[in-house]
């Protein structure tokens, strides 16, 4: 038996035996990600020349309804004749609706919105180049096309990301049968932000483990409602 001064010399320490995980509070680096349900990729869904990028540098917000780029394509500018000859025809009562509206559809599934349709069947001479305005808001994270590059038929142009929310994956210690029935919870801090730590649900845990390590990759959502960027992140994973 030790004497109290022997336990404060070899600081010794003791704590009740209780069920529970080896990792259940245990730290590890996290690695943050976006979130691949809020990326937007726009493409041009004809092949043609990119004439102008109204956003060119990787990390710039676009709103919603700004112009992304100007295309210019030959099968584009048929279909916006046709679908003009068709709409005069409709006016005069010459011909039903059918082809205009088959060229409407067409135009519309090629990124063109319903008012930019609209307009082509009015005003002085069509457009050569073709302006496709953004689906969504976020900030740009990828430019694979160059301004006076050739796209092919449904080639990414523009990528873009809303940040509002985040993923933070992280290789953890895991016992399987912990993150049975999706109860698991883990606690992530951030460096770059003192004071601030967010607990929430596991959303996903791989089914493999590395062999060597047994260590396994988890993943969680961050709400990031300011749209902040961030770089790193710890996570805590905690008991179900």
């Amino acid at each position: 038996r030790l004497s109290m001064e022997q336990i404060k010399l070899g600081n010794i320490s003791t704590d009740t035996v209780r069920e529970g995980g080896v990792a259940a509070h245990a730290v590890f680096s996290g690695a943050l990600a976006l979130d691949q349900d809020n990326v937007t990729r726009v493409s041009a869904w004809v092949g043609g020349r990119i004439e102008r990028l109204y956003h060119k540098t990787l990390g710039e917000h676009v709103r919603q309804g700004e112009p992304l780029f100007d295309i210019y394509s030959e099968t584009m500018n048929l279909t916006k004749q046709e679908y003009r000859t068709a709409a005069l025809s409709v006016a005069t009562g010459a011909t039903d609706s059918l082809v205009m509206q088959a060229a409407a559809q067409r135009l519309k599934l090629w990124g063109l919105t319903d008012a930019q349709i609209t307009k082509l069947a009015t005003g002085g001479s069509l457009p050569v180049n073709t302006t496709i305005l953004s689906p969504a808001s976020g900030i740009i994270t990828a430019l694979p096309v160059l301004e006076g590059g050739q796209v092919m038929d449904g080639g990414a142009v523009v990528e873009l990301a809303d940040l509002s929310s985040l993923w933070v994956e992280a290789d953890v210690m895991w016992d399987g049968a912990a993150s049975a029935g999706g109860r698991s919870s883990a606690k992530v801090t951030l460096p770059d932000r003192p004071g601030f730590s967010y607990t929430g649900p596991i959303e996903l845990v791989r089914p493999e483990v590395a062999m060597g390590s047994r260590l396994t990759r988890i993943r969680l959502r961050l709400p990031n409602p300011r749209s902040q960027q961030v770089h790193r992140a710890t996570t805590c994973p905690g008991p179900p």
